[in-house]
């Protein structure tokens, strides 16, 4: 997180503390969003999602014994166009 906090200070002049601070808000108003299912779209940056996963069956890589894996939620990233052209 400090590098998101150092590079905020910077750009906007704010102190350290107050720019990890609004970093954590941030990431936190995220969180909340994706904790209650909601996408989250950041312009120019992606698109964050809650899938849904299924109930399956799986395997333990140790023992070889099945096992019932119950369904879930994840989260999904899809990048913006913008951000695949400049990772290129």
């Amino acid at each position: 997180m400090s590098i998101i906090a150092d590079t905020i200070a910077e750009k906007a002049g704010l102190t350290k503390t107050a720019s990890a601070e609004l970093a954590k808000s941030i990431l936190e108003a995220i969180t909340d969003k994706l904790a209650a299912g909601e996408t989250v779209v950041l312009n120019n940056f992606g698109r964050l999602s809650v899938k849904e996963t299924p109930a399956r069956k799986g395997r333990n890589p140790r023992t070889g014994e099945e096992l019932d894996i119950p369904a879930g939620r994840k989260v999904s990233f899809s990048p913006s166009s913008v951000l695949k052209d400049r990772v290129k």
